[in-house]
């Protein structure tokens, strides 16, 4: 479902101008919580893009458009600003925090030596029905992409590395990583937006699949180092051609 909310965009200093902007609204789950459900969506509409680096983010606004009270609103906002993708200032209000260069460079070290070791891990723990999980994913990644669903693969692409934590007995680990990675997130969207270099990933997915049902831990290492180094580089890429988007 997409709704409307006003967001004012600009130089923080003199946001005087208000736009509409569409957002996306999942439903409910039953199992989640006000504050969980208004998380989700909002953190959702950051990584995507429909809420934009700088714009400002009225309470009373988004209370309108998910029918809910402040308080969760306020609890949302509290977990966001945790990850460091809102940030509030006293007396101005709360605003879509800038990509900040520092956070992408230690996201990027922290997830490499992650990423590395589980993939390590999974070369003796996978079974065959984990390698299927794996291909059916990179498979399912090729037909959204073809497809132009971006937001689809964005998501699958999540769940390939989850699959790699979680059926290597890390996933306790892939949930505290994900604490430091919204602002690799948000990049990676910006990269399918602008269809830039989305195949090598599809490839480099490909290639960790096969070193893994080879159990080769020397190439897997390597491939999956190779893999997300490239993130920190295509940073600066997407950083020349969106640089309002970003801060140092």
């Amino acid at each position: 479902m997409n709704a409307s909310i006003q967001v004012k965009r600009g130089r923080q200093e003199c946001m005087d101008k208000t736009t509409e902007m569409d957002i996306f609204i999942e439903k409910k789950k039953k199992s989640e919580s006000t504050k969980q459900y208004l998380y989700r969506n909002l953190r959702k509409n950051i990584i995507y893009n429909r809420l934009k680096p700088g714009d400002f983010i009225s309470e009373k606004n988004i209370a309108e458009v998910f029918a809910v009270s402040r308080t969760p609103i306020r609890e949302a906002i509290g977990i966001l600003v945790g990850e460091e993708l809102l940030e509030v200032y006293p007396q101005r209000g709360t605003y879509v925090s800038k990509i900040n260069m520092k956070r992408v460079r230690e996201a990027s070290f922290m997830r490499k030596l992650l990423e590395v070791e589980a993939a390590k891990k999974a070369c003796e723990e996978f079974k065959k029905e984990d390698l299927f999980l794996l291909e059916c994913n990179v498979n399912q990644q090729k037909f959204c992409l073809e497809n132009n669903k971006l937001q689809e693969v964005l998501e699958l692409d999540n769940q390939f590395h989850q699959i790699i934590f979680s059926k290597s007995g890390l996933k306790r680990v892939w949930q505290c990583m994900q604490g430091i990675s919204a602002d690799q997130e948000r990049i990676r969207y910006l990269k399918l937006k602008d269809k830039f270099q989305w195949d090598r990933v599809l490839e480099e997915h490909y290639k960790i699949i096969e070193y893994l049902k080879e159990k080769d831990s020397v190439r897997i290492e390597t491939a999956m180092e190779n893999h997300i180094t490239k993130i920190y580089g295509d940073a600066e890429i997407i950083r020349q051609k969106y640089p309002e988007y970003f801060e140092e």
